[in-house]
C-alpha cells in the first residue's frame, strides 16, 4: 500500500486475481485431478488402506473406532478387504504393474457382504478430517452397491471440498501472494494429496485458509505508509469497521482443526494474533492461551475416551516416548545433533516428498522436475517478500514461530515412533512440511510495500502470472501421468 496525498492507495500486486482466472484455474485443477484420479490405481497414496477404513467406519456410524485384543479397527463388510487386498501388491514393489484382473476383482466386492472386524492404525484420528471421505462413501453406497463406486467418490468429494477451500482463500490474496500459493497447489505432492482418500487434504485447505486469514485480519493494522493518516477519524473507523473478530474466528477454527490432526501446528497458535496485531502483549497472552487450552482439552479428551489406534497389545516396562522425552527436554545439544544429522543426510529427500511425492512414495521423478519446482517457488515468494523496517519484529517472531513448528513437528515423531536415543529421526516425511508453507508465504509478504530491488522482478511476474500458473499447472499435471504410467502401466 502507497500513499497518495494522504490517501492509502493500492501497491504493485495488491490486486487480486480476476474472477475469470480463479474459476479458470480451479476448473482446470478440477479436471487434471479427474484424469489423474482416473488413471492412479486405487488406494495408491500413503496409508490409503487405513485411511479408507476409517472413513468407511465413520460412514457407517462407527465414529469412535472399536478396539479387539487391543487393536484398533472397525466392522465393515469383508467386501472391503478383498477389494484392499486384489490392490496391495502395488505400493513399495518397482516391478509390480496393474494386472488384468484387479479391476474386474475389485468390482466384484460389494457392500452386502458380512460384516467382519478390520484392522487398522487410524482410529486415534478424529473423524473430522474424514468427513469429506465419510460423506462420498454414503453417497456411493446410495447408489450403487459397489465398494470401488463409494472409493472413487470418497476421493471426488475429499478433492472438492479442497478446491471450494482453496478457492475461498486464493480468490481473497493480492496477486503478490496468489502467486506463491498457487504454485503451492500445484506441487505434485498437494495434487496427489488432494485427489486421495487422505485427510491431510483437508489439512492442507486449511492450512491455505488459515494463512490467508491471518493476512486479511492484519490489512486493518497500522503501518509505516499510514501513519501519516493514522490521527484521522476517518481511518479510525475503518480500522474499528475491519472485521478483525471474523479474521480471527476463521483462522482459529481452521488451526483448531489441523492441530487436532497435527498436534505440533498448535506452536502456530502464536501466529493468530496476526490477525489482530495491535491490541499489546496482554491480549496477545490471552488468545494463544485460549487456543492452546483448546486444543488441549479437546485433544486429552479424545485420547482418553475416543482414540481407539492400537496396533497392538502394549509392551511392558518403562515407556519408551516418556524417556524420549526427558532426553529431548534436558539435553538441547542432542537435539541440536538428532536435527543436525536428519536434515544433513535427508534434507534433500524430505524436500522431494514436500513438492514431488506421489503415491507410496515410491516413485522418482527426475531432477528437473524437482529443481524447476523449487525454483519456481523460490522465484514467486521472492517476488512476493515485502519487509520494511517497522515490520522486521513481527517477521522474525513469525519466523521463528514456524521455525518452532518444524522442529516440534519433526520431535513429535522422534519422541513416539523411534527408538530410546537414536541419531537421527526416522519415518520423517517432507509431506509434513507443507501446511507451514503457506503462512511462511503470508509472513514474508505481508508488509504490501514495493522496493526497487524487487520491483522489476515483481512486475514481470504479476503480469504473466496468469499464463504462467496454468500451463506449470498443466505440465506438472503431465509430467505426473507420465511417472504414474511408468510406475503401473507399463510393462
Amino acid at each position: 500500500m502507497n500513499v497518495e496525498g494522504g490517501v492509502p492507495t493500492r501497491g504493485q500486486g495488491d490486486e487480486p486475481f480476476s474472477r475469470r482466472f480463479v474459476n479458470v484455474f480451479f476448473a482446470v485443477y478440477f479436471v487434471l485431478g479427474l484424469g489423474l484420479m482416473a488413471y492412479t490405481p486405487p488406494f495408491q497414496s500413503a496409508d490409503a488402506f487405513s485411511h479408507f477404513d476409517r472413513a468407511a467406519g465413520i460412514a457407517s456410524g462407527q465414529i469412535i473406532a472399536s478396539s479387539l485384543n487391543h487393536f484398533g479397527g472397525s466392522f465393515l463388510p469383508s467386501g472391503v478387504i478383498n477389494l484392499e487386498d486384489g490392490f496391495s501388491t502395488l505400493p513399495f514393489n518397482p516391478a509390480s504393474r496393474v494386472t488384468s484382473t484387479q479391476y474386474p476383482d475389485g468390482w466384484l466386492q460389494s457392500w452386502a457382504t458380512p460384516k467382519v472386524f478390520v484392522q487398522y492404525t487410524t482410529g486415534g484420528n478424529l473423524p473430522f478430517l474424514y468427513l469429506p471421505q465419510a460423506a462420498g462413501i454414503v453417497v456411493g453406497r446410495l447408489l450403487s452397491n459397489h465398494i470401488l463406486v463409494s472409493f472413487y467418490l470418497a476421493q471426488i468429494s475429499n478433492l472438492l471440498v479442497f478446491i471450494a477451500l482453496t478457492r475461498l482463500a486464493f480468490a481473497r490474496l493480492p496477486r503478490r501472494l496468489a502467486i506463491p500459493i498457487g504454485i503451492f497447489l500445484f506441487f505434485p505432492t498437494v495434487v496427489s494429496v488432494a485427489t486421495s482418500v487422505n485427510p491431510d487434504s483437508l489439512l492442507l485447505a486449511l492450512s491455505v485458509v488459515f494463512a490467508t486469514m491471518c493476512w486479511s485480519g492484519s490489512r486493518g493494522e497500522p503501518n509505516a505508509e499510514s501513519l501519516i493518516v493514522e490521527e484521522s477519524r476517518a481511518v479510525r473507523r475503518r480500522q474499528r469497521r475491519c472485521p478483525t473478530n471474523l479474521t480471527y474466528l476463521l483462522a482459529f477454527a481452521s488451526l483448531f482443526f489441523m492441530s487436532l490432526e497435527k498436534p505440533p501446528l498448535m506452536v502456530l497458535g502464536l501466529l493468530l494474533p496476526m490477525a489482530d496485531h495491535a491490541r499489546g502483549i496482554r491480549r496477545y497472552v490471552a488468545l494463544v492461551s485460549v487456543f492452546v487450552a483448546s486444543v488441549v482439552i479437546i485433544f486429552v479428551g479424545w485420547a482418553s475416551f475416543g482414540s481407539h489406534g492400537q496396533s497392538g497389545p502394549p509392551t511392558g516396562g518403562p515407556s519408551t516416548a516418556y524417556r524420549q522425552l526427558v532426553l529431548t527436554v534436558t539435553d538441547p545439544v542432542k537435539d541440536i545433533q538428532v536435527l543436525w544429522a536428519t536434515f544433513r543426510y535427508w534434507g534433500w529427500l524430505f524436500t522431494k516428498q514436500a513438492v514431488a511425492g506421489i503415491a507410496w512414495l515410491d516413485i522418482s521423478f527426475p531432477t528437473w522436475v524437482y529443481l524447476s519446482l523449487v525454483l519456481f517457488f523460490l522465484l514467486a515468494l521472492a517476488s512476493a517478500v515485502r519487509v520494511g523496517r517497522s515490520d522486521l519484529a513481527r517477521v522474525g517472531w513469525s519466523l521463528l514461530v514456524i521455525v518452532a513448528t518444524y522442529v516440534a513437528t519433526a520431535f513429535s515423531l522422534y519422541i513416539l515412533a523411534n527408538q530410546y536415543a537414536v541419531g537421527r529421526i526416522y519415518g520423517f516425511q517432507g509431506r509434513y512440511l507443507l501446511p507451514m508453507l503457506p503462512i511462511l508465504i503470508i509472513v514474508l509478504g505481508l508488509h504490501p510495500r514495493e522496493t526497487r530491488l524487487t520491483s522489476r522482478v515483481t512486475a514481470v511476474v504479476q503480469e504473466y502470472a496468469p499464463i504462467y500458473l496454468v500451463c506449470m499447472q498443466i505440465l506438472f499435471a503431465v509430467e505426473c501421468a507420465v511417472m504414474i504410467r511408468e510406475r503401473y502401466w507399463l510393462k
